[in-house]
Formats: structure tokens, sequence, C-alpha cells
């Protein structure tokens, strides 16, 4: 789907000499990554406009992003199971921040177990896959960073408290919430594979 369409570009970069064919693949790769950012976005975007919190969901969306580059998370095995996970993710979560801008105590809630995410995402960040493994120098690295980035979202949580904008700080929250749920499933995928591995 998205990957072939990249690599079909990819392709004929190489065709018209704008790249050489060694680097057709990398190049498929990095448009397969931008073109899935953008047609995520945009279903956050839709999403936010049907629920009625635009700028919520993409404040969401953007957040997720920047706590998912360096804590990981679980791979889907295809790129159709990647896109149904995800879409269904978007939904739930943009549902969420929706759900708690209408139910105060909902919202406090989020607040709540956006804690607990918190502290999952410093422990067991990163979460390699089999798709990226790392190791023990980028580890220490990217929990280092996971932990820096947990800090500024919940100094822009508090900023946004000040101010009020109780919707922005739901769309923050879920997006922790959300990764660290992705990371707990990948925490325990990781485990089997390595069992499996083992035996």
């Amino acid at each position: 789907m998205i990957y072939k369409l990249s690599k079909n570009i990819a392709v004929v970069f190489g065709s018209k000499s704008y790249i050489s064919k060694n680097e057709i693949d990398l190049i498929g790769y990095g448009l397969f990554t931008i073109i899935s950012k953008i047609l995520y976005c945009l279903i956050s975007l839709i999403m936010g406009i049907l629920f009625r919190c635009t700028f919520a969901s993409i404040c969401f969306y953007l957040s997720f992003l920047f706590m998912k580059k360096y804590a990981g998370g679980v791979h889907a095995s295809t790129e159709l199971r990647c896109f149904l996970i995800s879409t269904f993710s978007i939904f739930c979560s943009i549902s969420c921040i929706r759900l708690a801008t209408i139910y105060e105590c909902f919202g406090w809630s989020i607040i709540v177990v956006t804690f607990i995410a918190s502290f999952f995402i410093c422990k067991y960040a990163p979460i390699p896959s089999k798709e990226k493994s790392i190791d023990f120098v980028e580890r220490r690295r990217y929990s280092r960073i996971s932990k820096i980035r947990i800090f500024i979202l919940w100094s822009i949580i508090l900023m946004l408290f000040v101010a009020k904008l109780n919707n922005l700080i739901y769309a923050i929250s879920i997006a922790i919430i959300l990764e660290s749920i992705l990371l707990l499933i990948g925490k325990k995928a990781l485990r089997i594979k390595l069992s499996d591995d083992i035996a």
C-alpha cells in the first residue's frame, strides 16, 4: 500500500538519475515514513473535526510523535495491520479527549492515569523491535531523551493548566497514555520473542 507507493516513487527517482540505484531502498523507506505520518495526521484532523476538537486532535498527534520517536513501542507485523491498529488507536484517543472535555471527572481521571503512564515510559523506554534493534549506548541515550521529553510535555501541561486550556491538556495526556500502552505491549512482545528464541 503506502510502502509500495513509496518504493515506486523511489524507483522513478532512480530511473531519472535523481538518486543512485543503491539509495532506492533508503529513499523508499524515508518516503514511507513521511507519507505515513502525513496520512495519520490527516486521519487525526478528520476525526478531530468530527468530534469537534480539531486543534486538540493535532496537539495529540504531534505530542504522540514527539514521545514515540525515542520511546519506541509495539510494531505491527503487516502494513495493513499497522494501519488498522493506528487508526483505531487515534479514534479511541480522540474519543477520550472529547469525553474529557464534556465530563470533568473523566478529565481528572486521565490526568491521574497520565502520571502512571509517565512512570512506565521513564522506567521502560526505549523498547527495541525487530525492525530497529538498539545497542547499550543507544538505549541509555534514548532513555535519557525519553525522560527529557516527558518532562517537556509535563511542563507544557502545567502552562496549559495556568492558561485553562483543558482540552489541550487532555490531548497531551492521552498521547502519553497511548505511548505507554504501546510501550508495555512492545515490552511483552519482546519478552515472548526472547523466550521463543531461547527455546
